[in-house]
C-alpha cells in the first residue's frame, strides 16, 4: 500500500524521477533475458521465477525449482529458505512519479512480453503520474 503522503499533490514533486534511458535500460536487460529463453535450448529448459511469486509463495517456487533441476528438496531446507524469505512484495512503484508516456511504453511491454507474468498497470491506479 501506498503511503498516503505520496499521494499530495503538493508533495509529489519532491518524488523521484525515473529518466527515460534508465527505464529503456532495465527494460532492454529483461528483453535480453527473456530473448534468451525463447532463443537458447528448448522453452522446458527454462524456469521463470518471478519476484512477487516468489515471495508470495516461497515453499511452492522452491519445490517447482528442486523439480525443474531434477533434485529433491529436503523440506528442512524449503522450510529454511521459507523462513529467510521477506514474504511481502516491495510496492515502490509509487514512490517514483511517472510520465504517461513511460507508462504507456511500459504497458506496451508488459503485454508483448511479459504478459504470461504480469498484467498492464491502470494508470487510474498510480498516485504519482505526472502529464
Amino acid at each position: 500500500a501506498t503511503c498516503s503522503r505520496y499521494k499530495d499533490k503538493q508533495l509529489r514533486n519532491y518524488l523521484p524521477k525515473v529518466s527515460n534511458k534508465k527505464m529503456y535500460d532495465i527494460l532492454n536487460e529483461t528483453l535480453q533475458d527473456f530473448w534468451a529463453k525463447d532463443n537458447f535450448g528448448e522453452l522446458d529448459q527454462w524456469h521463470v521465477v518471478t519476484m512477487e511469486s516468489f515471495a508470495n509463495n516461497t515453499k511452492y517456487e522452491m519445490r517447482a525449482l528442486c523439480k525443474f533441476v531434477g533434485i529433491t528438496c529436503p523440506p528442512a531446507l524449503v522450510n529454511a529458505i521459507d523462513n529467510q524469505t521477506y514474504h511481502i512484495v516491495h510496492d515502490t512503484f509509487n514512490l517514483v512519479s511517472w510520465t504517461k508516456p513511460q507508462i504507456e511504453h511500459i504497458n506496451l511491454f508488459i503485454s508483448k512480453y511479459l504478459s504470461r507474468f504480469y498484467i498492464p498497470l491502470n494508470s487510474a491506479n498510480i498516485a504519482n503520474m505526472s502529464f
